[in-house]
């Protein structure tokens, strides 16, 4: 597991992390997110697989995730403002053939709406 405390109090602005794997790992150290989002940091969330777990996935299991995800920020206190959270792929996608890359940015793509209704 990562030690997200050190990151989280890195000056930096934007941490990438595979949260679709790895969902739970980042609210392990809560009161340091608070601080990283108060100080204008964001978290680029990995929602959608980069694995090749992307052709099997639907826009609709994705969206469950995002939404537990979501779940999870709000039970331990954390926001779950718009600001805070950009959703990826959940690592790059060179290492993927075109077909599945291409599938994984259209999940991207439907994933706001399947997670609005």
């Amino acid at each position: 597991n990562t030690d997200w405390s050190v990151l989280f109090n890195a000056q930096i602005d934007l941490i990438n992390y595979d949260a679709y794997e790895y969902r739970e790992t980042i609210f392990y150290y809560p009161d340091d997110l608070k601080r990283f989002f108060v100080n204008g940091g964001s978290i680029a969330a990995g929602i959608v697989p980069s694995s090749e777990k992307v052709v099997d996935s639907s826009v609709q299991e994705l969206a469950a995730n995002w939404k537990d995800f979501l779940a999870r920020a709000a039970a331990a206190g954390i926001s779950t403002g718009a600001q805070n959270w950009i959703v990826t792929p959940s690592c790059g996608l060179g290492s993927r053939t075109p077909a599945q890359a291409r599938r994984a940015m259209e999940l991207l793509k439907e994933l706001p709406v399947a997670v609005e209704q």
